[in-house]
Parts: C-alpha cells; sequence; structure tokens
C-alpha cells in the first residue's frame, strides 16, 4: 500500500456515494446503508480485522514500529478505502 494512492476510483460505488452526498443528492445515512447493502457477507466478516497478514504485519513492525501506516477495511470491489491506521499506545506513533 502506498500511502499516497488516492482514496477511491472515480468510477467506483464508494465514490458515486460520496458525489451524491456531496451534491445534495441522497443523505449521507442513506447513501451509507447502500454501500452496506452492496457488501458481501465475506465482505462483512472481511471488515472485522486488519488487511494485513500476520507475517507481513510482523516484517514491517520487525523494521521498525508504525513505520508506514497499517490498513483495515478496504473493498477494493466497491472503492471503499481502508482507513490507515497510525495510532500506537501512546497515540500517533508514525516514523
Amino acid at each position: 500500500m502506498d500511502p499516497a494512492d488516492p482514496p477511491s476510483p472515480a468510477d467506483s460505488a464508494f465514490a458515486a456515494a460520496v458525489g451524491a452526498v456531496d451534491r445534495g443528492e441522497q443523505n449521507l445515512d442513506a447513501a451509507v446503508a447502500a454501500l452496506i447493502d452492496q457488501l458481501t457477507e465475506r465482505e462483512l466478516l472481511w471488515l472485522l480485522d486488519g488487511d494485513l497478514t500476520i507475517l507481513r504485519g510482523v516484517r514491517e513492525m520487525s523494521q521498525r514500529y508504525n513505520r508506514v501506516p497499517f490498513e483495515g477495511g478496504r473493498i477494493d470491489r466497491l472503492g471503499i478505502p481502508g482507513i490507515r491506521f497510525t495510532d500506537g499506545p501512546r497515540g500517533v506513533a508514525l516514523g
């Protein structure tokens, strides 16, 4: 994952929902509900943990704690960007 990646492809369901809310065509709750309705059961379960494998996470942390953000909750099929975690036991600890 590159921290400079754009948050979502312009032609994705997520981008369409953001655009509809920005233009006032849909309220936020309705847009979120519509996106959730499009998630498969497998994708809903995927949202319950981080996206990194344990091996990659350990490898990243062994080089330096919180060297790069860890991403969770990314659903590429709908263009939903993951949340990038940079926190540590004492707050933000990136770098």
